[in-house]
């Protein structure tokens, strides 16, 4: 502390001052005791305040916590403002520092197959799917050149970045098509031989056949060989080198155990391969065959199958579509039906009808009123043709001739043979038509059968095996139904209608209730029925003798189903 006196310092616990010798306070001792006391452990010996070491610390400390606190408030408020701006995705929103802030976030795509693709093919379908990095070991292939992908670099359905390198490893491809026929051995060595490519079998050829095969090889070496079916061990063999699409041909000579390759031809193309088929549909099957077996076609099937006279059948369908190119040995099916069904749709029709849709067809239309008279309807005008109908068709495949079968429906008298000319007489025609004549297939005459509601009416189904009957008796209320070919005739009742409408009838055993329907094809016009059964199909009946209907139900076991 300090004298007071003379301001030297004077030590602790003196009484007197060492300097002035003046007599120190009590008080200020005391005072000066209490506070070195509270100081000791930081003062220095004779200093009276508190040490420059101890008030750094206390600076030093609480700038820190005035640093630590400011930053806590800062990313305090940038995590509300991320909590408050967040929708789903991770957005910066309103964030200050969201300027320095990159979001490097890239979409994967997932890799799709291309292997076995064509080169081309399968870097545009890598880059329709978006990616943007496609390499292989394939440089600029030549417009003729086929090079097919083997392998890719990236599995098929992993995800990568759109700019990931993918590469594509390719092989090139060729086409080998292969032409050999067999020579015919007529009476020995009649054994066929079986050819193999690179080991393995491709097919057999017959003693005097051919075989034809397309193979998508790569570009090399091939080998092709050639052993009787009867064996493994093979006879002759061939290597071919391949570096284009090449076409080889050969003739197989063979007797006895050895086998001999002749007239090989070598052509780098495969135009042999496609061949353009024509339009065979609706001319007669032989033609058919005739026509595509002389354009190179070897494979013709026909459904159905093994049919005989094929010059009665007409071809109605083809497999494989006119002026598509196929391989001469590819299969080719015609579907075939026979000359009569073809024909079915003159029936029902009259001469002026028939000959028009006969215009500039490959057949020639006889009218015959059986199979020994021929009608002459060439003196006849076109008003008097009306009067006759088409009945049945006979279609006589080797002449190329169909013959039509005419009925007369109409008042008109009815034409003889061809020795006798038709009438002429348009006055006597008018006469003749104020009268109505009688029709064997009605009790009623041709006016009266016209309406379709009265009297008795015979119809006829013709079929390949059997004869469909069907009497409609208005005068009792039933309609018949019977074959020719069994004994059981159905006795239906009539419902209701008529048959120029339609004539409802049904079948009623007590368990199953059935409803028929009959009416004319073409109103007014009693000659050619329609019938309409259960399930909905629609069958042709044409007029027939009533008389010999009536005669051959007779003989029948009738069943009332009514």
């Amino acid at each position: 502390m300090k004298c007071s006196n003379c301001g030297s310092d004077v030590k602790d616990g003196l009484k007197f001052c060492e300097g002035c010798g003046n007599k120190i306070n009590s008080e200020e001792s005391d005072r000066v005791q209490d506070v070195n006391t509270d100081f000791s452990s930081t003062s220095k010996p004779n200093q009276g305040g508190m040490s420059k070491n101890l008030i750094i610390t206390i600076i030093a400390s609480a700038a820190a916590v005035v640093t630590i606190i400011f930053f806590i408030a800062i990313f305090a408020g940038i995590g509300t403002s991320r909590a408050n701006n967040y929708n789903g995705d991770l957005n910066v929103g309103n964030n200050p520092f969201s300027n320095n802030v990159t979001d490097t976030t890239q979409e994967l795509i997932p890799v799709i197959d291309v292997i076995n693709m064509e080169y081309p093919d399968a870097v545009k379908a890598l880059s329709d799917a978006g990616f943007t990095n496609i390499t292989s070991d394939v440089q600029s292939p030549a417009d003729d050149e086929r090079w097919i992908v083997v392998n890719q670099s990236v599995a098929a359905g992993e995800e990568v970045l759109a700019e990931e390198n993918i590469i594509l490893s390719c092989v090139k491809r060729c086409y080998l098509y292969l032409d050999i026929t067999s020579e015919n051995n007529l009476v020995f060595s009649k054994y066929s031989i079986t050819v193999s490519l690179d080991g393995t079998t491709i097919g057999t050829v017959d003693n005097g056949g051919v075989i034809t095969y397309l193979a998508d090889v790569d570009c090399g070496e091939h080998n092709l060989s050639f052993c009787r079916s009867d064996t493994s061990v093979p006879n002759q063999s061939k290597t071919l080198t391949v570096q284009k699409d090449t076409t080889y041909s050969c003739k197989l000579s063979h007797g006895g155990g050895y086998i001999e390759i002749k007239n090989e031809d070598i052509q780098f193309n495969i135009d042999k391969a496609s061949l353009e088929v024509i339009d065979v549909i609706d001319i007669p099957l032989s033609d058919a065959k005739s026509k595509l077996k002389s354009n190179g076609f070897t494979n013709i099937i026909t459904d159905p199958a093994d049919i005989a006279g094929e010059s009665s059948w007409i071809v109605t369908s083809q497999s494989i579509a006119p002026g598509t190119c196929i391989d001469k040995n590819e299969s080719i099916l015609l579907g075939c039906v026979s000359g009569n069904d073809y024909f079915a749709y003159y029936i029902g029709k009259n001469p002026n009808e028939c000959d028009k849709m006969a215009e500039g067809s490959w057949y020639k239309i006889t009218y015959k009123k059986d199979s020994f008279t021929t009608y002459d309807l060439s003196l006849l005008s076109e008003r008097g043709k009306e009067d006759y109908i088409v009945s049945s068709v006979s279609y006589l495949g080797g002449s190329k001739e169909l013959n039509l079968y005419l009925d007369y429906i109409g008042p008109t008298p009815v034409p003889t043979a061809t020795s006798t000319p038709m009438p002429t007489n348009n006055t006597t025609r008018t006469t003749t038509e104020t009268t109505s004549k009688s029709v064997d297939y009605s009790t009623n005459d041709y006016e009266t059968a016209r309406n379709g509601n009265s009297g008795v009416y015979s119809y006829k189904m013709s079929g390949s095996n059997y004869d469909t009957y069907l009497i409609i008796d208005f005068d009792e209320g039933f309609v018949y139904y019977f074959l020719d070919c069994d004994g059981i005739c159905d006795k239906m009742k009539i419902d209701s209608g008529d048959l120029n409408s339609r004539l409802f009838f049904y079948q009623d055993d007590g368990e199953n209730f059935v409803l028929y329907a009959v009416n004319f094809a073409y109103e007014r016009r009693p000659e050619h029925l329609k019938y309409h059964d259960e399930d909905g199909f629609i069958s042709d009946f044409y007029s027939t003798n009533l008389d010999r209907a009536l005669a051959l139900r007779d003989t029948k076991e009738i069943y009332d189903y009514y």
